[in-house]
């Protein structure tokens, strides 16, 4: 690119064979610059103090894009930055020269699935992309820029959206939980919910199914978080430990209170207990704050409440970097000011105790 040129700072890393495909990869980077943004190839790097693994490492965890082209044959090189990018949930677009392609593409994500040797514990998780199949260098150009615009396009759309109703926003929660292969964050403001205590039913007594459909999804996905060889997941279930209390002194009914506390203390005990066996992968952390914002982030989507009436005004996207964000705010908060689970239950007796 031109330093004249105008630049869009979209950085799209190519991944292939270098001279087996080497007029695939020059096709590539006149598509890419085509579309103002840089196409970053590895025989034109710099010469580096560094290992060859260590810089091509350091720009796939920089680019935009990951951009894969299938041809003949495979290397470790490519095993390893295609599951680089995989684990940094890069967007992946990949191209497959012919039907050998196709078989090689195939044969990538099988021993990615495996693991092995060259590029360590496996991902039983990961899937193909949706490819696409070129015979010619003008097929493959036209290609590039359709799919790199449909990309960036798409990103910018998730970026914000608002859920209309309560029911909609629940089904969208369920969809995140459920789709989600390498990590869920949430915070709660209404831990009730949040811990299966709260009771599914609306004002007529009639269940509302699409919020223990959310809760049932979440104990799935805690229940594969556990799981032995599941090192790729991570969980962190975030409340108010100030609200649950609250909640609970809501309840009219004495009788009804005290069962939702047993449901509740029980439930803590039992999530408290799986964090030790996950590695800690999995944590439940109450912080000590008496407003929390409502977040769900589940791999790169999210889901952020900016008030919870109808219409529930929640903001809701898919943008890895946007998700990166906000795993990052609750970590900082998670790292100021969690309490110990004991302590929530001791205040939860408290907080019942002097509402007698």
């Amino acid at each position: 690119m031109k330093h004249s040129e105008v630049s869009t700072g979209l950085s799209i890393f190519v991944s292939s064979r270098m001279e087996e495909l080497k007029y695939v990869r020059q096709a590539i980077q006149e598509a890419v610059e085509s579309l103002q943004a840089l196409a970053i190839r590895f025989e034109e790097f710099p010469a580096y103090s560094r290992s060859p693994q260590d810089a091509y490492e350091s720009k796939v965890t920089e680019c935009d894009i990951f951009l894969f082209v299938a041809g003949d044959t495979l290397s470790t090189a490519i095993k390893k930055e295609y599951k680089l990018a995989s684990d940094l949930r890069k967007p992946v677009i990949v191209f497959c020269e012919g039907e050998k392609g196709v078989g090689t593409y195939a044969q990538l994500i099988n021993e990615l699935k495996a693991g092995g040797e060259e590029i360590g514990t496996g991902d039983p998780d990961i899937e193909q992309k949706t490819f696409m199949i070129f015979d010619s260098l003008k097929k493959l150009r036209d290609g590039v820029m359709r799919s790199l615009t449909t990309e960036v396009l798409s990103q910018l759309r998730g970026i914000t959206d608002i859920m209309p109703t309560k029911q909609a926003l629940y089904g969208h929660l369920t969809d995140m939980v459920r789709k989600a292969s390498h990590r869920i964050y949430t915070i709660e403001d209404s831990p009730i919910l949040f811990f299966g205590a709260r009771p599914y039913t609306n004002p007529s007594g009639e269940r509302i199914h699409y919020e223990a459909t959310l809760e049932s999804q979440l104990s799935s996905w805690l229940d594969r978080c556990t799981e032995r060889g599941s090192s790729h997941r991570t969980m962190k279930l975030i409340f108010s430990s100030d609200r649950i209390a609250e909640e609970l002194l809501h309840i009219s009914n004495k009788n009804r209170r005290k069962d939702f506390k047993e449901i509740l203390v029980k439930r803590i005990n039992e999530l408290t207990e799986k964090q030790a066996p996950s590695n800690y992968r999995f944590e439940i952390l109450p912080i000590k704050e008496d407003k929390v914002t409502r977040l769900y982030v589940a791999d790169d989507r999210y889901a952020l409440w900016v008030a919870g009436h109808e219409p529930s005004h929640t903001i809701v996207g898919a943008n890895a970097r946007i998700a990166d964000s906000l795993v990052q705010i609750c970590d900082k908060m998670c790292g100021e000011a969690v309490v110990e689970p004991s302590k929530v239950i001791k205040a939860i007796e408290e907080a019942l105790e002097s509402a007698k």
